[in-house]
């Protein structure tokens, strides 16, 4: 019996079958051919990668019904209620692995987009066609490197990033001249590209990361208008962090921006004989303790 289920692991994860027959050890390759020819294998394994296209075609399939019904009724709500604000939701399943390569253009009226909790991992290119979106969220999809489409994007406005494995953003965010808010929560960022200094950003969450130092894109906090922008640097390990945050505070005029920032950090600075000077523009969020290590 465990020998057939080694043989069915093999057919469904296979890429050839002589590779993966190497991949087995000799004796399970004895056993597995003693139960099948190789003939038989070669047969089975071009059935199975029939299957796992027939599967791709079914996932993009489903990903276009959900994204049409959704318009669907946007659209008898917008003629309903008078809204203009076309939004589509995945299901936050986790069962979207893989998202189509074709048929963008059907969707280019979706202003926003929630594409969370589904591990497709990478945006296909062909979505640079989107271009009235102004919202993306894809939170928590097992995204390892930046998509470099969202930096055809530049209708954006937000983008939710946050529980990914992004070790960093590339220069060409500044493309998106647009970009307002950007949540970059619960990633492996040790630091930010230079290029986000061009971006007049109202908020920047990149709270759960390897951060020692702070940004050194003060621009980002400096622009005028609006009630001040928000930096988010919750449970970071950073080095010398009252100094870092009194050197900040003095380079960025206080009123413009807010420094949102966890209790255990909250109470480090609180000890500090300059924190009344900057009290007034620390944002606390209460965690538990083992929230913040």
């Amino acid at each position: 019996m465990m020998f057939i289920k080694t043989l069915l692991t093999m057919l469904f994860g296979l890429v050839s079958v002589h590779a993966s027959m190497m991949d087995l050890p000799e004796d399970t390759q004895k056993h597995v051919l003693k139960f099948c020819s190789r003939d038989s294998l070669c047969r089975l394994a071009q059935t199975c990668t029939f299957l796992k296209t027939m599967s791709e075609h079914e996932n993009d399939g489903r990903v276009k019904r959900i994204m049409r019904q959704a318009l669907s009724l946007n659209n008898n709500e917008n003629t309903s209620e008078g809204s203009t604000v076309v939004s589509v939701s995945f299901p936050p399943d986790g069962n979207i692995r893989s998202l189509p390569l074709t048929g963008w253009d059907e969707f280019v009226s979706i202003q926003v987009l929630n594409m969370s909790f589904n591990p497709f991992q990478n945006l296909p290119s062909t979505m640079s066609v989107m271009n009235r979106l102004e919202e993306l969220h894809i939170e928590n999809v097992g995204m390892k490197v930046f998509s470099e489409v969202i930096l055809s994007i530049t209708t954006l406005t937000y983008i939710d990033l946050s529980h990914n494995h992004l070790k960093e953003i590339p220069e060409g965010i500044s493309n998106l001249v647009n970009l307002k808010k950007i949540y970059l929560s619960h990633n492996a960022l040790t630091h930010l590209p230079k290029s986000m200094d061009d971006l007049p950003l109202d908020e920047l969450d990149i709270s759960f990361n390897m951060f020692k130092t702070l940004p050194n894109n003060l621009k980002l906090f400096a622009h005028e208008g609006g009630d001040g922008s928000i930096l988010i640097i919750r449970c970071n390990p950073i080095e010398f962090l009252a100094r870092q945050v009194f050197d900040l505070f003095e380079h960025v005029p206080a009123e413009s921006f807010r420094l949102s920032i966890c209790n255990k950090q909250y109470a480090y600075l609180q000890r500090k004989p300059r924190f009344s000077e900057i009290e007034d523009y620390i944002m606390l969020l209460k965690l538990s303790p083992c929230e913040c290590k």
